[in-house]
């Protein structure tokens, strides 16, 4: 037996969508706003070692810091090498988003993709600025891995050409 839809039965039905709605959308929040809280615990410095297929391994001395009141974590990779750049970290709405400033002289900016669990941030492309089409050599996804609170390992891939040209690993720990 159906029953009659009335102007109640709809409402209510429009009312309990629109809270499961904003339940939705408040946890897709909550877990970049997670993620970023575990990147400003990075803060501090860290050494250990790069790897890439281009530059085998060597030493990396990477700084974490906090700007702008607190909402931005800037990450300074390659310490005082020919190879030093930065990536700041910062939310926009209720995204986690990244902003690479690399030697290649691009920035490529990345968006959180919220896959991983609580101990790994992801990140994928999202636009570019300081490059000529998206084919040029850039920065187009990263990962951070939280081992520890003194422990964590990260990957970038370069892209080239509209595919993965390599990809450095990099493993730190923290000295301060």
């Amino acid at each position: 037996m159906i029953k009659n839809v009335t102007h109640r039965d709809y409402f209510r039905a429009m009312v309990v969508t629109g809270v499961l709605g904003l339940l939705m959308t408040s946890s897709v929040e909550a877990g970049d706003m997670e993620k970023f809280e575990r990147i400003k615990s990075l803060v501090g410095r860290w050494e250990g070692t790069s790897t890439s297929q281009h530059e085998g391994t060597h030493e990396a001395a990477f700084e974490f810091s906090l700007t702008a009141g607190g909402s931005v974590v800037v990450e300074k990779q390659f310490v005082g090498t020919d190879h030093e750049m930065y990536t700041l970290y910062y939310m926009s709405r209720e995204d986690l988003l990244l902003t690479h400033y690399c030697m290649l002289g691009n920035q490529p900016r990345m968006i959180s993709t919220g896959q991983g669990g609580e101990d790994e941030v992801s990140f994928d492309f999202a636009d570019k600025t300081g490059m000529e089409t998206e084919g040029d050599s850039h920065m187009h996804k990263a990962k951070i891995m939280f081992v520890s609170p003194s422990h964590i390992r990260s990957e970038w891939v370069m892209y080239k050409e509209g595919s993965q040209a390599d990809m450095a690993k990099i493993d730190l720990k923290r000295v301060q």
